[in-house]
């Protein structure tokens, strides 16, 4: 994997865990960050190799997370803000 794809990864994981952790998003701001999801994940895809066209990127890309969520890399790379680790905010 390139660094590039990495650190869309991570983005990815990053905001698919906040969406999921926050219940206050409006419907506007939770419709923006599914659109970023959903071209941060095009984006992984085509950066490992993938074509747009018939959706091979995005299913290339599905099968990149679900690998790096199984593994390490996953826990080496979560978030430690307040949302994701269920402190509350000083």
């Amino acid at each position: 994997m390139t660094a590039i794809s990495d650190a869309l990864l991570r983005e990815y994981h990053r905001r698919r865990t906040h969406i999921e952790a926050r219940t206050d998003y409006t419907p506007l701001a939770s419709a923006q960050v599914l659109g970023e999801l959903i071209g941060l994940r095009g984006a992984l895809g085509i950066a490992l190799n993938g074509q747009v066209r018939g959706g091979e990127a995005d299913r290339i890309a599905m099968q990149e997370c679900d690998r790096w969520l199984g593994g390490v890399e996953a826990d080496a790379a979560a978030c430690t803000c307040d949302l994701c680790t269920e402190r509350t905010p000083a």
